[in-house]
């Protein structure tokens, strides 16, 4: 950015989503963990969240620095869209009453 003020106002609306998106993410952790695994899935969580903030501005900052300016973004976006993929075709949402209807059935 060529701007500072349009940095900061981007800064700005990141924070903003980050802020709202935090408790829905953390809920659907818990969601799909389950009460039994649940302290192992948080602890799994935090760890993958902590390697990627220790990881992303190394690997970051080097590929910045010798593959070109644009390179960490693009390989950033490609990473985000291959998790996005992978939620998709891997985490499914029971539908409406067919947990119910599984325990009328025992």
């Amino acid at each position: 950015m060529r701007s500072l003020l349009l940095l900061a106002l981007l800064w700005a609306v990141e924070s903003v989503g980050y802020a709202a998106s935090i408790p829905a993410e953390r809920a659907f952790v818990a969601d799909i963990a389950g009460e039994d695994t649940r302290g192992t899935s948080y602890g799994l969580y935090t760890f993958a969240y902590f390697l990627g903030a220790l990881v992303g501005p190394i690997a970051g900052g080097w590929l910045y620095d010798t593959r070109g300016h644009a390179t960490p973004f693009y390989l950033n976006s490609a990473v985000l869209l291959f998790g996005a993929l992978l939620v998709v075709l891997m985490l499914r949402e029971s539908r409406r009453g067919e947990s119910a209807r599984a325990g009328a059935v025992i």
